[in-house]
């Protein structure tokens, strides 16, 4: 497998292997972050570039950034939906966007990823 099929391609356990690693970088970088407040934190990791950024709200923030590139493959539905269905917001940005959703929750030792 070439490295850019690879990139086009991802598997189940590249992407755990990436996720684990951002996860474990992000404590390590700043444990701050995560333990001094008591609040969940939620990660969107862009499977495809490896990006990844915070967010407050993950449905919140997907309805009101409809419209941007991240999300073109399911803006057309997002903007039908509304805060009533996080569920499925949850799972339409994931599954069409290449986003996963990772929620960390403080005094809990775990990571749950919401796989598209």
């Amino acid at each position: 497998m070439s490295l850019s099929s690879q990139w086009l391609e991802p598997t189940r356990r590249g992407f755990l292997s990436s996720a684990v690693a951002a996860g474990s970088s992000l404590v390590a970088l700043s444990p701050t972050l995560f333990f001094e407040r008591n609040i969940t934190s939620y990660w969107f990791i862009h499977a495809r570039t490896g990006d990844c950024w915070a967010v407050d709200d993950p449905v919140s923030w997907s309805l009101e950034n409809a419209r941007e590139p991240v999300l073109e493959e399911a803006s057309k539905r997002l903007l039908t939906l509304d805060t009533n269905d996080p569920q499925r917001v949850i799972r339409l940005v994931t599954r069409r966007c290449w986003l996963n959703l990772v929620e960390i929750e403080p005094r809990r030792p775990t990571i749950m990823i919401n796989f598209g």
